[in-house]
């Protein structure tokens, strides 16, 4: 049974249909991401800490405006940190139960020799929830009423002060930024609605080209490769346009550079569950090929070819061929 269990864990390191049945399967969080509350979160988060009480470890780091706290979970010893944070915007949770399947994932094949290099290598630092007030009201704002992800440089928000206080704490190689996108959005032209937009965050206006922005489009060329199979087409790259204010842009210029993923439409015959999977499925190819050769093999080039996103192609309603009256001189037209 154990060898069973070693040979899955080593075929999942390089499938990704074996990592999608390995979720199906055994998805550690089974609450709905959208049903996921604060209170609910940490419960799970308790039961994600007993259940491997010697591989992860939980943080309370701060609290929100109304006092919720916020926690940061970590798995791993290496010398390396990764930061990822998901749910800034309150209504966005499709990779926050993603972040607690993979920590009980790794957890659970600790021993496998590609999970392993992978814990030596990088300590991996996850808030699930950055915005509590926002996801117990399911909404994009804090209490406050501020988009937090735009709250880099004035630092108003407790939520946005304790996401900087960690950046800085830790000095991550690498921070990924996990939202949810309209689900009307498309892949350019293509008439595809996108599941999955990905962006190597720029840290200046000129879009300049780092070796750690250059390390994030390989990331993203990586997650192109292994869940495009599962939506065939429905991959894009976000707008690219540099914002002095949003958090990634900030965190990418501070010296970590960022990878928005953004899930989006869901995939044929889907919904959360399948989203969430995207993510669980995104994040541990790449974390398996960091450890492995930091990605070396992968070219940004297939990053750099994605479609952009397209947000007016499609709208909840369209009413055609109707008539309006114009009151003042009673006359309708088309």
């Amino acid at each position: 049974k154990a060898l069973a269990q070693t040979s899955l864990a080593f075929r999942t390191l390089h499938d990704p249909s074996s990592l999608v049945s390995e979720h199906e399967a055994r998805a550690f969080v089974r609450v709905a991401a959208p049903c996921l509350t604060p209170d609910l979160l940490a419960g799970e988060i308790t039961r994600l800490a007993a259940s491997h009480p010697k591989e992860v470890s939980v943080e309370t780091i701060g609290a929100s405006f109304l006092g919720k706290d916020i926690r940061m979970l970590s798995i791993g010893h290496g010398p390396q940190s990764i930061l990822l944070w998901s749910q800034m915007h309150g209504d966005e949770p499709s990779a926050t139960p993603a972040l607690l399947d993979l920590a009980d994932f790794m957890a659970r094949n600790r021993s496998q020799p590609g999970i392993a290099r992978i814990l030596e290598a990088f300590t991996l630092r996850m808030i699930p929830m950055l915005n509590p007030d926002g996801a117990l009201g399911y909404q994009r704002r804090n209490a406050q009423g501020i988009d937090i992800n735009r709250d880099a440089l004035m630092l108003t928000t407790p939520e946005g002060r304790l996401l900087k206080s960690i950046r800085d704490r830790f000095s991550p190689i690498l921070g990924f930024n996990l939202h949810d996108q309209s689900r009307r959005v498309t892949v350019g032209d293509s008439g595809i609605l996108s599941s999955i937009s990905l962006l190597a965050v720029a840290g200046d206006a000129a879009g300049t080209i780092t070796p750690g922005r250059l390390r994030a489009k390989r990331v993203a060329s990586r997650i192109v490769s292994t869940v495009s199979p599962f939506i065939p087409g429905g991959i894009a790259r976000y707008d690219e346009d540099w914002n002095p204010r949003a958090f990634g842009d900030n965190i990418t210029a501070w010296g970590t550079p960022v990878v928005l993923i953004e899930s989006g439409a869901f995939p044929a015959g889907g919904g959360f569950a399948e989203l969430t999977r995207l993510n669980f499925v995104a994040l541990f190819s790449i974390l398996e090929g960091l450890s492995r050769n930091d990605l070396a093999e992968v070219s940004p080039d297939v990053y750099d070819g994605l479609l952009r996103n397209r947000a007016d192609a499609f709208a909840d309603v369209a009413i055609t061929g109707a008539s309006i009256l114009e009151p003042r001189s009673g006359k309708w037209f088309e």
